[in-house]
Order: structure tokens, then sequence, then C-alpha cells
């Protein structure tokens, strides 16, 4: 059975989240995410999104998904033209 206090902590942590925030989670998530397909699961995605290795997952976040942004925008132009 799940905490009740733990599920309000949740949702009033949520409420709280600006839009940088949000970016940086969301960066340090696919970060982690990255790292645990490029180890085929062998560690557990809860070690690898642990503090220690937060920086890492935030910058490698990011720089996927500006990869990613850049990579559509050139598609687009490319199909455009």
């Amino acid at each position: 059975m799940e905490n009740p206090k733990e599920d309000d902590h949740i949702k009033d942590a949520m409420a709280t989240h600006n839009h940088a925030e949000a970016e940086y989670g969301l960066s340090a998530w696919f970060g982690a995410i990255f790292y645990f397909l490029i180890n085929f699961g062998k560690i557990p995605f809860k070690t690898l999104s642990d503090k220690k290795y937060q920086t890492r997952n935030v910058w490698t976040g990011w720089l996927f998904r500006m990869i990613l942004i850049f990579a559509t925008l050139g598609l687009a132009i490319f199909l455009l033209s």
C-alpha cells in the first residue's frame, strides 16, 4: 500500500516547478536513459539517476535534445526545399 503523504509531497513538488527546473529535470532524465541504454540495462536506472551522476546526465540529455532539435529542423528544411 502506498503512503498517501508521499503522494501529496510529489504533487506539491510538481506544482512548484518553474520552467527552468522542469527543463533541468527533463535533461537529467534523458541523460540517465541514454546511459541506461548504452549499458544495455546492466546498471540499474536508479543508480544512473543518482545525484552523483546528475551533472553528467544533464549535459548528456541537453546535448541529445539539441541534436534531436537540429536534426528535425534539418530534415524539415531538406523536405521543404
